[in-house]
């Protein structure tokens, strides 16, 4: 996990809208960020949270790499210029599953199939799904760009067993690495002595 994915997912969820409770007339919020989790709440917490949004994390697998991906800007280390790349030691793609956990399925989820620029005409994986492909990718503090691609969806219906409630869930896959920055010193700056040429005769001179 990295946290450059986690704020991303987070801003995801906030991003999703639901109707209003009268009298007031904005779309509210539907996952306050007090009910955003990295883990699972214990079951007997569920009634009282819904509705929740747990991001969970799943294994991945780094496939080695060890190319420079980007040339980043020149810089000055004790009067000699360097040059700076983006090397990617690993190439990764890391997979989070969104469990969004509800309640009234005909309130939050029914879609109008017809999107208008209005968070009310879509339900939530249709909100995700449009934050996605309006965001698909971000840039890193070190330069190094992430990408990102929605995966599989589904509604499950009481996964524990253990509840009247629901979940939808939806995957979403980021384009990463891990990356180093690699600096090579130039001759740029460098100071030099240059030797006067030294005269060569030959045996028949001497």
């Amino acid at each position: 996990m990295k946290s450059g994915h986690i704020k991303y997912l987070k801003e995801l969820i906030r991003s999703i809208k639901t109707d209003p409770i009268p009298p007031d007339t904005n779309p509210r919020q539907l996952f306050s960020n007090e009910r955003i989790f990295e883990v699972h709440p214990t079951v007997d917490k569920f009634q009282e949270l819904i509705p929740f949004c747990v991001i969970e994390h799943t294994a991945n697998q780094p496939e080695r790499n060890g190319r420079r991906t980007e040339r980043l800007e020149p810089t000055m280390i004790d009067g000699v210029k360097n040059l700076q790349f983006l090397k990617e030691h690993y190439k990764q793609e890391y997979k989070y599953v969104l469990n969004f956990w509800l309640d009234d399925v005909s309130q939050d989820i029914l879609s109008k199939g017809d999107f208008t620029g209005s968070p009310l005409d879509s339900g939530i994986v249709d909100q995700a799904l449009i934050y996605i492909a309006k965001h698909e990718r971000y840039a890193t503090f070190q330069g190094a760009t992430v990408e990102i691609r929605p995966g599989k969806t589904a509604l499950v219906t009481d996964p524990a067993e253990k509840s009247s409630l629901y979940k939808i869930y939806l995957e979403v896959i980021f384009k990463d690495g891990i990356f180093e920055v690699e600096q090579v010193p130039t001759l740029a700056s460098g100071t030099f002595e240059i030797e006067e040429p030294t005269e060569i005769v030959s045996s028949e001179e001497l």
